[in-house]
């Protein structure tokens, strides 16, 4: 049995979701502490209790569906100071107790800066690092946030022993000793799903900086249930949910017509798998949304748009769009891969 420090970074709702299954496979056979900050801390500790630590993390910062660079390291550089230092320093005393014997990281510093600084294996989890290791195209419009994300990847964590990428089927990755890899990560509720095309369209927004959003969607004449605006409320032809990870969110994935989001990894995968259309609206700034909205575009499994409105909504729903063919069954491809990793 082995002794896991999980790190988990706190942007995007699909890092928390897609940590919960793993973590549930590897507390089975080994010893799991997490840490965490934010909201993904609050999830988790729902889930895993004591096992949850609760740490300052990187944050980004929203206006208008696009990043707010300005913003984001303004709201980063509030959290320096002597009681965050002190709550560090309480954290690394606890894990030096627990002696990890393998750091698994989600794009997550504190965890990967306690491998480096203690000489402990670091895998690097996720799909975040197919920005550095993927096979993609970056075009001219998207060179400044190339090199940006870049930095953000090589400044926020340090360097680990394997790199394991959660890739959609098509998606290539560089040849590299170091790199691996992996399957996107599923819910059980979702493998389990049975799938149907309802009357209504799921609508996923990660950020509460779209205020046109709404006025845009009550224009189609189509029937909406809204998620990420953390309200429960009915108007005309929209319904707006507050998202809990609960079963009524997959019956609602799993029962529409089609999906509008942005480029967040996890659901693109989960609507994919569901054989649900997605009109994907990157937010601005954004690389790995972009690269994941190409990979999409790119297969025809939907259409992807700098800003939405009600003709390419209309648009959208007028055409077919291919399905994936190879059909995970469960996770068992990427919990082979971490399993043949941890020490």
């Amino acid at each position: 049995m082995a002794r896991i420090l999980y790190g988990l970074c706190n942007v995007g709702m699909g890092h928390a979701i897609r940590s919960k299954v793993i973590v549930s496979e590897l507390i089975k056979k080994h010893d799991v502490k997490i840490v965490a900050s934010g909201f993904t801390y609050s999830y988790l500790k729902k889930h895993f209790g004591s096992r949850v630590i609760n740490i300052e993390g990187f944050e980004l910062a929203f206006k208008k569906n696009k990043i707010a660079d300005f913003r984001t390291v303004i709201m980063n550089l509030k959290k320096v100071s002597p009681k965050v230092y002190e709550r560090f320093l309480e954290v690394n005393e606890g894990l030096n107790k627990f002696q990890p014997t393998t750091v698994i990281a989600d794009w997550e510093t504190f965890s990967s800066f306690y491998a480096f600084n203690n000489s402990v294996p670091l895998i690097a989890l996720g799909n975040a690092h197919y920005l550095a290791y993927g096979k993609y195209k970056v075009g001219i419009r998207d060179l400044l946030d190339y090199i940006k994300f870049r930095f953000f990847l090589k400044t926020l964590m340090f360097p680990a022993k394997h790199y394991v990428i959660n890739c959609l089927p098509g998606m290539v990755v560089k040849k590299n000793k170091k790199v691996i890899k992996a399957p996107f990560v599923l819910r059980d509720a979702i493998l389990k799903s049975k799938v149907r095309a309802g009357d209504h369209i799921l609508v996923y927004q990660s950020t509460k900086s779209y205020p046109d959003l709404e006025l845009i969607l009550k224009s189609v004449n189509e029937k909406f249930i809204v998620y990420g605006f953390d309200i429960n409320k009915k108007s005309w032809n929209l319904q707006f949910k507050k998202f809990d990870d609960s079963k009524g969110f997959i019956k609602d994935l799993s029962e529409c017509k089609a999906v509008i989001c942005n480029g967040g990894f996890n659901l693109i995968s989960e609507s994919l798998y569901l054989e649900k259309p997605v009109l994907v609206v990157p937010i601005k700034k954004h690389l790995e949304q972009r690269i994941n909205a190409q990979f999409v575009e790119k297969g025809k499994f939907g259409m992807v748009v700098k800003e939405i409105n009600s003709k390419n909504i209309q648009e959208f729903l007028l055409k077919d769009y291919k399905k994936l063919k190879k059909k995970q069954k469960n996770n068992e491809g990427v919990i082979s891969v971490l399993e043949r990793l941890i020490i």
